[in-house]
């Protein structure tokens, strides 16, 4: 069965400002797939293939881009690394993070954001609901 590694990253603000945050940069630095050529690309938001986590890239890269902005949480979220739950009423915003190679592939990398992560939830059943966090500077 192949491997899939999804995150979302939520930037969480004063619940009084909008709260945007980006992905900034990544590398991959490690992994089978770093010698087969694996690179971090960021995508735009219209991607053009909106399969996120259908098992649809079979690349060896290591894919992010800046999901959704100024998310206000109606209910406190579970997450898997980080403070938990983040209360209700926070506004967050949302970077996505994936990679999605062939079978027995694995990623040692980084992603850079231009806010500290205050959270991460991770794997495809939590994807129903934001993945990763960090608190913005005010």
């Amino acid at each position: 069965m192949k491997n899939l590694v999804v995150a979302i990253a939520l930037l969480v603000f004063a619940t009084s400002i909008p709260a945007t945050a980006e992905i900034i940069a990544g590398k991959v630095t490690g992994g089978t797939v770093f010698f087969a050529g694996g690179t971090f690309v960021k995508l735009a938001v219209s991607l053009s293939n909106p399969f996120v986590g259908d098992d649809t890239f079979q690349s060896p890269d290591l894919y992010g881009f800046d999901e959704d902005q100024n998310i206000l949480l109606t209910a406190p979220l579970i997450v898997d690394v980080g403070s938990s739950p983040i209360p209700a009423g926070t506004i967050v915003a949302s970077p996505y993070v994936f990679f999605d190679p062939g079978p027995t592939q694995h990623v040692i990398g980084t992603v850079d954001f231009d806010a500290d992560v205050l959270a991460i939830i991770t794997g495809t059943t939590t994807l129903e609901r934001p993945v990763f966090f960090w608190p913005i500077p005010v």
